[in-house]
């Protein structure tokens, strides 16, 4: 079972539980606003910092919820749509990727 969740398991309080009691392996997506909302006017500081400051907290709460580190997989949302700060990512991770 994989659970790959938009809202990085924010949305919906109970996911985190099921995941864990379903050993549900989780691809936990960077997302700022709600779907209707995301692609309106993202505003980031700095991009980099921003992303990562939201997955330090996720994967914090998803550790402390007692989710096996192994099974969770970070998602950035990058090239999740047009006009997206983050796109400006995809040069960069692709030069990383590809070195």
């Amino acid at each position: 079972h994989i659970v790959n969740d938009i809202s990085g398991l924010q949305f919906d309080p109970r996911m985190v539980d099921v995941c864990r009691e379903h050993q549900a392996g989780i691809v936990c997506m960077h997302i700022q606003g709600t779907p209707q909302t995301m692609q309106l006017a993202p505003h980031y500081n700095n991009v980099v910092d921003d992303l990562l400051t939201f997955f330090r907290q996720r994967l914090d709460a998803l550790l402390q919820a007692g989710i096996d580190p192994a099974s969770i997989v970070l998602d950035p949302g990058v090239a999740a749509g047009g006009g997206d700060p983050r796109d400006r990512l995809r040069p960069g991770l692709r030069r990383r990727l590809a070195g």
